[in-house]
């Protein structure tokens, strides 16, 4: 399957629908609606580059982005554990949404190398939570203080792994539930295609709220209930043997890096321990 191109086709019908329906909306009068629609799905891996944005009092500001490779869909499929981060929104500042896909986590600053990681909260838990799932076996937990920032962004800007934005408007600050969930429920037949077309093993499901997670939720809604609770923060689905972990927004700090961290990669560990046939299956 071309996981790459059925994603796309899915976007592109989502994004046409999307038009219509804010074309007749006061906030778009004066703008493309395609403008405000952030594309997701498998991240592109082509070398980043940085590109270059000057503004009206002629400053500049600076940013990291990856190209395709060409070769995303090949990774995809022979990646031994395909990882998914459901998120909700983009902050875009009020400004236009960029693709996901090309993000990259470096220092926003042109002359960043390989060993220099983002300062944006939201960036180092995606890129501290993304190395210690891939180096985590069911022998040993990467713990948090057994590797270094460059080595996590390395592999971050290497390896292959997924984001898809359940709200793909463009978002500010915060996304309240109410917010989340009435761009869920408006699409929700393009969010399940989405998902369920990219066929992942390890979801990190960014929505825990109040005791609730709303993406959770969706996610457990569109494989017919079948994940069901099995330990802290830890949701399995035995009979498609996929995994979900109930996390929080990727900026939220309370506890510090060590503990978002911990809170991610930890209930990976501790599943995996206990069913090694997750990962000798792949």
């Amino acid at each position: 399957m071309n996981y790459v191109e059925k994603n796309q086709e899915i976007l592109n019908r989502w994004k046409q629908k999307f038009c219509r329906d804010k074309s007749t909306e006061s906030e778009y009068k004066y703008c493309d609606p395609a403008d405000y629609f952030a594309e997701d799905g498998i991240m592109y891996r082509g070398q980043p580059t940085c590109k270059e944005t000057k503004w009206d009092n002629n400053k500049s500001t600076y940013k990291w982005e990856h190209a395709s490779n060409g070769e995303e869909n090949k990774l995809w499929e022979m990646a031994p554990l395909r990882i998914l981060y459901l998120t909700k929104d983009q902050y875009t500042y009020g400004d236009k949404t960029w693709d996901v896909r090309s993000e990259s986590y470096r220092y926003l600053d042109p002359n960043a190398t390989e060993n220099d990681l983002s300062s944006i909260r939201f960036h180092v838990n995606l890129v501290y939570s993304l190395f210690g799932l891939l180096k985590t076996t069911p022998a040993e937990m990467m713990g948090y203080d057994d590797f270094t920032n460059a080595k996590a962004l390395k592999l971050s800007e290497e390896a292959i792994f997924a984001r898809i934005n359940c709200r793909k408007e463009y978002g500010e600050s915060s996304c309240s539930d109410n917010k989340l969930l009435g761009a869920i429920n408006a699409y929700k037949d393009f969010l399940r295609e989405q998902i369920c077309a990219l066929d992942a093993d390890l979801f990190i499901c960014c929505g825990s709220h109040n005791d609730n997670n709303i993406i959770l939720e969706t996610l457990n809604e569109f494989y017919n209930k079948k994940f069901k609770y099995v330990g802290y923060a830890t949701w399995y689905n035995e009979e498609d043997n996929k995994l979900a972990i109930d996390s929080y927004h990727l900026s939220y700090m309370k506890g510090g890096y060590r503990q978002r961290y911990n809170d991610i990669v930890k209930p990976y560990y501790d599943f995996i321990k206990e069913h090694p046939e997750f990962v000798k299956h792949r």
